[in-house]
Protein backbone atom coordinates (compact mmCIF):
# COMPACT_ATOMS: atom_id res chain seq x y z
CA UNK A 1 0.00 0.00 0.00
CA UNK A 2 3.04 2.29 -0.05
CA UNK A 3 3.28 4.54 -3.10
CA UNK A 4 6.35 4.71 -5.34
CA UNK A 5 7.01 8.25 -4.13
CA UNK A 6 6.95 7.12 -0.52
CA UNK A 7 9.17 4.14 -1.31
CA UNK A 8 11.78 6.52 -2.74
CA UNK A 9 11.40 8.69 0.35
CA UNK A 10 12.02 5.72 2.65
CA UNK A 11 14.99 4.60 0.57
CA UNK A 12 16.46 8.10 0.72
CA UNK A 13 15.89 8.30 4.47
CA UNK A 14 17.59 4.94 5.00
CA UNK A 15 20.55 5.85 2.78
CA UNK A 16 21.18 9.18 4.48
CA UNK A 17 20.75 7.69 7.95
CA UNK A 18 23.31 4.97 7.26
CA UNK A 19 25.72 7.43 5.67
CA UNK A 20 25.72 10.25 8.21
CA UNK A 21 24.58 8.62 11.45
CA UNK A 22 26.21 5.85 13.54
CA UNK A 23 24.89 2.33 14.11
CA UNK A 24 23.20 2.00 10.70
CA UNK A 25 20.52 4.38 11.94
CA UNK A 26 18.87 4.52 8.52
CA UNK A 27 17.18 1.16 9.13
CA UNK A 28 15.94 2.36 12.52
CA UNK A 29 14.52 5.54 11.00
CA UNK A 30 12.71 3.48 8.37
CA UNK A 31 11.16 1.20 10.99
CA UNK A 32 10.15 4.19 13.10
CA UNK A 33 8.47 5.85 10.10
CA UNK A 34 6.52 2.72 9.13
CA UNK A 35 5.54 2.07 12.73
CA UNK A 36 4.22 5.58 13.34
CA UNK A 37 2.45 6.14 10.03
CA UNK A 38 1.13 2.67 9.20
CA UNK A 39 1.15 1.12 12.67
CA UNK A 40 3.38 -1.69 11.43
CA UNK A 41 4.36 -3.82 14.38
CA UNK A 42 8.01 -3.44 15.33
CA UNK A 43 8.71 -7.22 15.65
CA UNK A 44 7.46 -7.79 12.10
CA UNK A 45 9.63 -5.00 10.72
CA UNK A 46 12.62 -6.15 12.75
CA UNK A 47 12.28 -9.77 11.59
CA UNK A 48 12.26 -8.69 7.95
CA UNK A 49 15.25 -6.43 8.56
CA UNK A 50 17.17 -9.22 10.30
CA UNK A 51 16.30 -11.72 7.58
CA UNK A 52 17.56 -9.34 4.91
CA UNK A 53 20.70 -8.93 7.03
CA UNK A 54 21.23 -12.72 7.21
CA UNK A 55 20.62 -13.29 3.49
CA UNK A 56 23.08 -10.49 2.69
CA UNK A 57 25.75 -12.15 4.82
CA UNK A 58 25.06 -15.51 3.16
CA UNK A 59 25.37 -14.15 -0.38
CA UNK A 60 28.49 -12.09 0.30
CA UNK A 61 30.28 -14.80 2.27
CA UNK A 62 29.57 -17.32 -0.50
CA UNK A 63 30.91 -14.98 -3.18
CA UNK A 64 33.84 -14.09 -0.91
CA UNK A 65 34.89 -17.75 -0.52
CA UNK A 66 34.53 -18.42 -4.24
CA UNK A 67 36.62 -15.40 -5.23
CA UNK A 68 39.22 -15.94 -2.50
CA UNK A 69 40.00 -19.50 -3.62
CA UNK A 70 40.47 -18.40 -7.23
CA UNK A 71 42.31 -15.07 -6.92
CA UNK A 72 44.57 -15.82 -3.94
CA UNK A 73 46.41 -19.11 -4.17
CA UNK A 74 49.07 -18.24 -1.61
CA UNK A 75 48.02 -20.51 1.21
CA UNK A 76 49.27 -18.40 4.09
CA UNK A 77 47.75 -17.23 7.38
CA UNK A 78 45.77 -14.50 5.60
CA UNK A 79 44.19 -17.04 3.26
CA UNK A 80 43.15 -19.46 5.99
CA UNK A 81 41.96 -16.71 8.33
CA UNK A 82 39.81 -15.18 5.60
CA UNK A 83 38.52 -18.60 4.58
CA UNK A 84 37.59 -19.54 8.16
CA UNK A 85 35.81 -16.22 8.82
CA UNK A 86 33.83 -16.41 5.58
CA UNK A 87 33.00 -20.09 6.18
CA UNK A 88 31.64 -19.40 9.67
CA UNK A 89 29.47 -16.57 8.34
CA UNK A 90 28.29 -18.76 5.45
CA UNK A 91 27.39 -21.69 7.70
CA UNK A 92 25.59 -19.60 10.34
CA UNK A 93 23.68 -17.51 7.79
CA UNK A 94 22.69 -20.62 5.79
CA UNK A 95 21.24 -22.29 8.90
CA UNK A 96 19.38 -19.12 9.94
CA UNK A 97 17.97 -18.58 6.44
CA UNK A 98 15.78 -21.67 6.83
CA UNK A 99 15.64 -21.79 10.63
CA UNK A 100 12.27 -21.83 12.39
CA UNK A 101 12.24 -20.86 16.05
CA UNK A 102 9.95 -22.32 18.67
CA UNK A 103 7.41 -19.77 19.85
CA UNK A 104 4.64 -19.78 22.43
CA UNK A 105 1.03 -18.75 21.96
CA UNK A 106 0.39 -17.78 25.57
CA UNK A 107 0.37 -14.10 26.48
CA UNK A 108 3.02 -12.83 28.86
CA UNK A 109 3.18 -9.79 31.07
CA UNK A 110 6.88 -9.54 30.32
CA UNK A 111 7.08 -7.04 27.46
CA UNK A 112 10.58 -8.13 26.42
CA UNK A 113 9.59 -11.81 26.30
CA UNK A 114 6.41 -10.93 24.38
CA UNK A 115 8.39 -8.83 21.87
CA UNK A 116 10.89 -11.60 21.17
CA UNK A 117 8.11 -14.15 20.88
CA UNK A 118 6.36 -12.01 18.25
CA UNK A 119 9.72 -11.58 16.51
CA UNK A 120 10.13 -15.37 16.30
CA UNK A 121 6.58 -15.81 14.99
CA UNK A 122 7.17 -13.21 12.28
CA UNK A 123 10.55 -14.77 11.43
CA UNK A 124 8.90 -18.19 11.05
CA UNK A 125 6.34 -16.68 8.70
CA UNK A 126 9.14 -15.41 6.47
CA UNK A 127 11.12 -18.66 6.44
CA UNK A 128 7.98 -20.69 5.69
CA UNK A 129 6.74 -18.34 2.95
CA UNK A 130 8.66 -19.12 -0.25
CA UNK A 131 7.30 -16.04 -2.04
CA UNK A 132 8.49 -13.56 0.61
CA UNK A 133 11.80 -15.40 0.97
CA UNK A 134 12.37 -15.33 -2.79
CA UNK A 135 11.63 -11.60 -2.96
CA UNK A 136 14.10 -10.80 -0.17
CA UNK A 137 16.79 -12.95 -1.81
CA UNK A 138 16.15 -11.28 -5.17
CA UNK A 139 16.35 -7.84 -3.53
CA UNK A 140 19.65 -8.81 -1.89
CA UNK A 141 21.05 -10.04 -5.19
CA UNK A 142 19.95 -6.85 -6.96
CA UNK A 143 21.66 -4.73 -4.31
CA UNK A 144 24.83 -6.80 -4.63
CA UNK A 145 24.97 -6.35 -8.41
CA UNK A 146 24.35 -2.61 -8.09
CA UNK A 147 27.16 -2.13 -5.54
CA UNK A 148 29.48 -4.41 -7.53
CA UNK A 149 28.92 -2.25 -10.61
CA UNK A 150 29.69 0.87 -8.59
CA UNK A 151 32.87 -0.77 -7.23
CA UNK A 152 33.92 -1.85 -10.74
CA UNK A 153 33.59 1.66 -12.15
CA UNK A 154 35.43 3.23 -9.23
CA UNK A 155 38.29 0.71 -9.07
CA UNK A 156 38.68 0.70 -12.84
CA UNK A 157 39.01 4.48 -12.89
CA UNK A 158 41.50 4.57 -10.00
CA UNK A 159 43.66 1.52 -10.76
CA UNK A 160 42.64 0.32 -14.25
CA UNK A 161 41.65 -2.98 -12.63
CA UNK A 162 39.47 -5.27 -14.74
CA UNK A 163 39.65 -8.48 -12.71
CA UNK A 164 35.98 -9.12 -11.99
CA UNK A 165 36.66 -11.62 -9.21
CA UNK A 166 38.87 -9.15 -7.32
CA UNK A 167 36.16 -6.53 -7.62
CA UNK A 168 33.52 -9.01 -6.43
CA UNK A 169 35.75 -9.92 -3.49
CA UNK A 170 36.20 -6.26 -2.61
CA UNK A 171 32.46 -5.72 -2.92
CA UNK A 172 31.72 -8.63 -0.56
CA UNK A 173 34.16 -7.23 2.01
CA UNK A 174 32.65 -3.78 1.57
CA UNK A 175 29.05 -4.93 2.07
CA UNK A 176 29.84 -7.11 5.10
CA UNK A 177 31.88 -4.36 6.75
CA UNK A 178 28.99 -1.95 6.18
CA UNK A 179 26.60 -4.33 7.91
CA UNK A 180 28.94 -4.52 10.90
CA UNK A 181 29.36 -0.77 11.04
CA UNK A 182 28.80 1.25 14.19
CA UNK A 183 30.18 4.44 12.67
CA UNK A 184 28.83 6.78 9.98
CA UNK A 185 29.65 5.41 6.50
CA UNK A 186 31.60 2.57 8.17
CA UNK A 187 34.51 4.93 8.86
CA UNK A 188 37.38 3.03 10.44
CA UNK A 189 35.74 -0.40 10.31
CA UNK A 190 35.55 -0.77 6.55
CA UNK A 191 38.96 0.85 6.08
CA UNK A 192 40.56 -1.65 8.48
CA UNK A 193 38.95 -4.68 6.85
CA UNK A 194 39.97 -3.57 3.36
CA UNK A 195 43.52 -2.81 4.52
CA UNK A 196 43.85 -6.23 6.20
CA UNK A 197 42.79 -7.79 2.88
CA UNK A 198 44.94 -5.49 0.74
CA UNK A 199 47.41 -8.29 -0.05
CA UNK A 200 44.62 -10.35 -1.58
CA UNK A 201 43.37 -7.35 -3.54
CA UNK A 202 46.95 -6.36 -4.48
CA UNK A 203 46.57 -2.88 -3.02
CA UNK A 204 49.08 -0.92 -0.96
CA UNK A 205 48.27 1.51 1.85
CA UNK A 206 48.06 4.55 -0.43
CA UNK A 207 45.73 2.63 -2.78
CA UNK A 208 43.42 1.75 0.11
CA UNK A 209 43.36 5.35 1.34
CA UNK A 210 42.65 6.66 -2.16
CA UNK A 211 39.90 4.11 -2.66
CA UNK A 212 38.19 4.88 0.66
CA UNK A 213 38.33 8.64 0.05
CA UNK A 214 36.99 8.30 -3.49
CA UNK A 215 34.22 5.93 -2.45
CA UNK A 216 32.99 8.20 0.33
CA UNK A 217 33.22 11.23 -1.94
CA UNK A 218 30.90 9.42 -4.36
CA UNK A 219 28.52 8.54 -1.51
CA UNK A 220 28.41 12.16 -0.34
CA UNK A 221 27.77 13.29 -3.91
CA UNK A 222 24.95 10.79 -4.33
CA UNK A 223 23.48 11.84 -0.98
CA UNK A 224 22.61 15.25 -2.43
CA UNK A 225 19.70 13.91 -4.52
CA UNK A 226 18.07 11.95 -1.64
CA UNK A 227 18.59 14.99 0.57
CA UNK A 228 16.78 17.23 -1.91
CA UNK A 229 13.99 14.66 -2.30
CA UNK A 230 13.43 14.45 1.46
CA UNK A 231 13.53 18.24 1.78
CA UNK A 232 10.87 18.64 -0.92
CA UNK A 233 8.64 16.01 0.69
CA UNK A 234 8.94 17.66 4.09
CA UNK A 235 7.71 20.92 2.54
CA UNK A 236 4.58 19.29 1.13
Amino acid sequence: NISNNESIYLGSLTFLGNLYLPGRSGGNLRMLYLNRKYKFKTPELASMYFYFFIVTIFLNSFVGIFCLIIIYQTYDALFYTSLIVFSIMLLVSFVLTFKRFQSTITNSNNKMFSWFNKLKISWNQITSNKKIRARLILLTLTNYIFFALEAYILINILFSENNILKIFYYNSLSVISSLASFTPASIGIKDTIIYLSSKILELNLSDVVSLMIAERAVLILFSILPGIFIFINQKK
